[in-house]
């Protein structure tokens, strides 16, 4: 795989800042299955758009709102299948790359020398899930799912010598579909 990121930083004024980013993706896979109907190479492409707002500081804190797409990659074995392991009934192929669209919306803080504080709240949406079939042995595409989470870091250095990290994550994962 390979991919190509460009961005725009602009500072519009002393406290709204942008980014906008355009990310490229290129996913190349090739499958040597001992099955050779299973076999193959498959090559795909994912732009995705990325865009950032930034209001801030204010007193060392600064509030943010992040929106962008991205993917994730399938097994490569779903993306070139054509033949199901198991009962030698065709199968059908999968997207190598299934869209996902992501937000969040947070604050970070260095207000207090020597902590740097972040909390965030979050979502991801994904096209589709893949799912591994243990008895079977393959891949099969499923459902939409959404993902909501909360996230909260601190890293702080009350020494030069001294770092205290400290992070806590909590996510809910669903089908997104009925």
């Amino acid at each position: 795989s390979a991919g190509l990121y460009l961005q725009a930083d602009t500072q519009w004024t002393g406290k709204v800042r942008t980014v906008i980013g355009m990310r490229g993706d290129l996913y190349d896979v090739q499958v040597d299955s001992s099955d050779a109907a299973n076999s193959g190479s498959e090559t795909a492409t994912r732009p995705s758009p990325k865009l950032t707002l930034a209001l801030g500081p204010w007193a060392r804190t600064e509030v943010y709102a992040n929106y962008g797409w991205g993917f994730h990659s399938n097994d490569a074995r779903g993306a070139t299948i054509t033949r199901d392991p198991m009962t030698g009934e065709p199968a059908e192929r999968v997207d190598p790359l299934v869209r996902g669209r992501g937000a969040e919306l947070g604050v970070r803080s260095l207000a207090v020398p020597g902590l740097h504080a972040t909390a965030a709240v979050w979502g991801l949406d994904l096209d589709s899930e893949l799912l591994f079939v243990g008895d079977a042995g393959t891949t099969e595409p499923s459902r939409p799912s959404e993902r909501r989470g909360v996230e909260l870091t601190a890293d702080y250095s009350p020494r030069p010598w001294l770092q205290l990290d400290a992070s806590y994550a909590w996510s809910r994962a669903r089908f997104a579909d009925e």
